[in-house]
């Protein structure tokens, strides 16, 4: 038997099934929404105020990985004094070897995407197009690297 539920996704499946288990086994409740503003209308607003008032408000603790999230998620009805913000950890000493005065790409900067390619989030489609109208002269490498989610197409 499990003694904690630990969700992910706010809105989706998990948090819900989680959120349920809470209440039904009288269960410790840790969420990890990864919520974001997104571009939503104002019915998803309330959509979201509705998804909150069912997962958020019964967690024991949210787990967030930016203070803008904990913002938006105690915007939505969170209860402050639940959330932590654990940051995603880099550790910077892997990086120490490379000299700071060469360039990490011979060819000129580098500039990374890490994410999924989904076109509904992340922002692949203006970083796209906003980088087509770049002046190549500039001399900047775009680099994407991610699964396809649906988004490969714009590359």
């Amino acid at each position: 038997d499990a003694e904690v539920v630990h969700a992910h996704a706010f809105g989706m499946a998990p948090t819900w099934f989680a959120s349920m288990a809470r209440r039904l086994r009288s269960m410790p409740l840790v969420l990890e929404p990864h919520a974001d503003r997104g571009r939503g209308s104002p019915g998803s607003r309330a959509y979201a105020r509705a998804v909150a008032r069912f997962t958020l408000r019964p967690a024991d603790r949210i787990v967030v990985q930016t203070r803008l999230e904990a913002d938006l998620l105690v915007s939505l009805g969170a209860a402050a004094d639940r959330i932590v913000q654990i940051p995603d950890g880099i550790d910077l000493t892997e990086f120490a070897a490379i000299p700071a005065d060469r360039p990490p790409h011979p060819g000129g900067p580098t500039v990374l995407f890490v994410g999924r390619l989904y076109p509904e989030q992340k922002g692949l489609e203006p970083l796209v197009r906003s980088w087509a109208r770049l002046p190549p002269e500039l001399g900047l490498t775009l680099r994407i690297v991610g699964e396809d989610w649906g988004g490969r197409a714009l590359v």
